[in-house]
């Protein structure tokens, strides 16, 4: 390792031998090496662990292999590599998925820019590609600010923000001591919301330094309404932190996360594999909204009139919102339903 290290990065893998080799050539491609790489293995049943075997010495002493004794999926996973890096102090800290793929320069244009802008929080654009065809589906984050600073900014964009994890660099003191909840799917979006408070300064690379690999058979592939009921879960226990007055702020932020996750995401997603229960997902993530978060209608994020629309998609979700209100969301559905299957396009916060 050349110099003090700079960054640890946290890894889960489980049963990734088919992308294995392709992630960690593009880490050991890295221009910046002050880095430490945590990859936790959840219990593969595959043969990832003899790849990942056959790398290690290739990274000299610059990855720590560690092991679940039982499967526990993503969070807990991330969550060990977590305490594990605690022995390793870094100034920052970032999330890797072992199926995807990072340009030569992600973590060196992360880093460049939180020094340039003393940013707590620094987040690189992203590219999604189908993995049966290599087609790209979207393009994320690329036309951000250079940074958020100031308070009201910084809200409305985090409001809208994709909070995956992955292709962002956190300050590691704004992270400390901070874990991910044991639910099945927005493990990220409650771990970003936790650490809110803590971020003064965001920032932007605006360029593709992550290529997101969309499969089917993964976490993101396999949504059901047991993942529907697992990010209420999530969510809920969100509701009660933000009861805490560090929190007050940004509660609209918090209602409007939920709202793209839950009602917009979580029931297309859990719907599109059986249209004939949109009608009652519909229904449930409703009610949920209703009574988790009894004020999200005067949401200024989700009413007309209440905050201008910056962008198409900001529009999209005040529709949205309005749709649910007059119970016809389930058109947006059909549509996005269309969206996807017929001419593969995406629509992504």
């Amino acid at each position: 390792m050349n110099g003090e290290c700079k960054v640890n990065i946290i890894v889960p893998i489980y049963n990734v031998s088919k992308y294995l080799p392709a992630f960690l050539d593009s880490v050991l491609k890295q221009t910046y090496e002050r880095y430490r790489m945590f990859v936790v293995n959840d219990c593969s049943t595959d043969n990832s662990v003899e790849i990942l075997n056959e790398y290690i010495p290739r990274f000299e002493g610059k990855l720590v292999y560690l092991s679940n004794e039982k499967n526990e999926k993503l969070g807990q996973t991330r969550n060990r590599g977590l305490d594990a890096a605690e022995k390793y102090p870094a100034e920052y800290t970032t999330f890797l998925d072992s199926d995807d793929i990072i340009t030569p320069d992600f973590l060196d244009s992360m880093i460049k820019k939180a020094e340039e802008t003393a940013a707590d929080m620094v987040i690189c654009g992203m590219e999604r590609f189908e993995d049966a065809t290599g087609k790209v589906i979207c393009t994320e984050a690329v036309k951000g600010k250079e940074k958020y600073t100031d308070s009201q900014n910084l809200k409305d964009n985090i409001a809208f923000i994709n909070p995956a994890v992955y292709n962002k660099l956190f300050r590691t003191s704004c992270i400390q001591g901070v874990r991910f909840k044991r639910i099945l799917r927005s493990e990220d979006t409650c771990y970003l919301l936790e650490i809110l408070p803590k971020l003064r300064t965001i920032a932007y690379t605006n360029k593709v330094g992550y290529w997101y690999r969309l499969r089917n058979d993964s976490l993101t592939g396999a949504f059901g309404t047991n993942v529907c009921k697992s990010m209420f879960q999530g969510f809920s226990e969100m509701a009660k932190l933000y009861e805490q007055p560090e929190y007050f702020q940004y509660y609209e932020v918090l209602e409007t996360q939920v709202f793209i996750r839950c009602l917009v995401g979580g029931v297309c997603r859990a719907s599109f594999t059986d249209m004939k229960q949109l009608k009652t997902n519909i229904k449930e993530a409703y009610a949920y909204m209703n009574t988790t978060f009894p004020s999200w209608k005067k949401n200024q994020y989700l009413s007309f009139g209440k905050c201008r629309s910056k962008n198409k998609k900001e529009m999209a979700l005040k529709i949205c919102a309005y749709m649910y209100r007059t119970h016809t969301f389930g058109i947006f559905a059909w549509v996005y339903y269309v969206m996807l299957k017929i001419f593969k396009v995406d629509v992504r916060m």
